[in-house]
């Protein structure tokens, strides 16, 4: 989720599109990726239900991100399918793997002062 939710908070619905265009930073894009694992259209069982629950999710975590309800709701239907699907479920921990630093910042929009990232640093003049 700690890549799913920047991804739908930067690029809105637009997110569940299939285009191939780069995201803006590295979490988002990872992010991006993650979800289209998710909803890569597999047949087997009621993973087309859970898949068409996590778009509808989506959606509704774009409408509104500040609302941890549809965030929490997105996360639950995200663990049905993988609970449902083994196979995703270790394609997905192969995937997190690779993920951006963990480390990595993620600044929504715009940012008008430092970002410090790591152990023991000091910012002085502040």
């Amino acid at each position: 989720m700690k890549y799913v939710i920047p991804a739908i908070r930067e690029l809105g619905a637009q997110v569940l599109e299939k285009s191939t265009d780069t995201a803006s930073d590295s979490v988002v894009g990872f992010g991006r990726r993650v979800l289209q694992l998710l909803l890569g259209g597999r047949t087997r069982g009621d993973q087309p239900v859970l898949e068409a629950a996590i778009a509808s999710q989506v959606v509704a975590v774009a409408a509104d991100p500040a609302q941890p309800k549809a965030s929490e709701q997105l996360k639950l239907v995200i663990e049905d399918l993988l609970d449902a699907d083994p196979a995703l479920l270790k394609t997905l921990s192969e995937l997190l793997d690779r993920a951006p630093d963990k480390r990595s910042v993620y600044v929504g929009r715009d940012n008008s002062g430092p970002i410090v990232n790591g152990d023991g640093n000091t910012v002085f003049g502040r």
